[in-house]
């Protein structure tokens, strides 16, 4: 016998940090989205996401990208317990939904503690999101409300 390890079968790390800041960004984009909608949302109903999702990630520079995702991350690896219990709640619906008859109360109780935690990272995306607009200088600032400005006005956020 060898006195090898047996490899673990789980993801590489990076590719879990890469996981984590996609949805990150997503849940910011999401977040954003749902606010804008709330908040402009007419007769015609809210503006279309795809147009309006990442007009506040669209007037970042990269670096403020960078700054936003490099806290997003941290902040990830601080909450990571978070991602173990989505999985395992998206094999609890896999069970519900394989079961007979459908549960739709077993189905909405996991939705909503899914729910929870997405509105958790949605959260993180925010305030790093804010903290990276309150760091900024009154010139950067001015720069990023220019950029915002522009892509309202090439019709980011217009209706069709």
């Amino acid at each position: 016998m060898t006195d090898q390890e047996p490899k673990s079968s789980g993801c590489p790390r990076w590719i879990k940090i890469a996981l984590a800041v996609s949805l990150a960004v997503n849940l910011l984009i999401f977040g954003i989205v749902g606010g804008m909608a709330v908040r402009f949302g007419g007769p015609d109903g809210p503006p279309r996401m795809s147009e309006n999702g990442g007009a506040y990630t669209h007037a970042l520079t990269p670096k403020d990208r960078r700054e936003i995702g490099k806290e997003i991350r941290q902040q990830f690896v601080e909450m990571r317990q978070g991602s173990t219990t989505l999985l395992e709640q998206y094999r609890e619906m896999l069970e519900i939904l394989k079961a007979e008859p459908f549960d739709r109360s077993a189905a909405e109780d996991v939705l909503g503690k899914q729910s929870g935690i997405v509105d958790q990272r949605r959260k993180v995306s925010e305030r790093a999101l804010l903290n990276r607009l309150e760091a900024m200088t009154p010139a950067e600032r001015a720069a990023f409300v220019e950029r915002l400005e522009n892509g309202i006005e090439r019709g980011a956020l217009k209706r069709p």
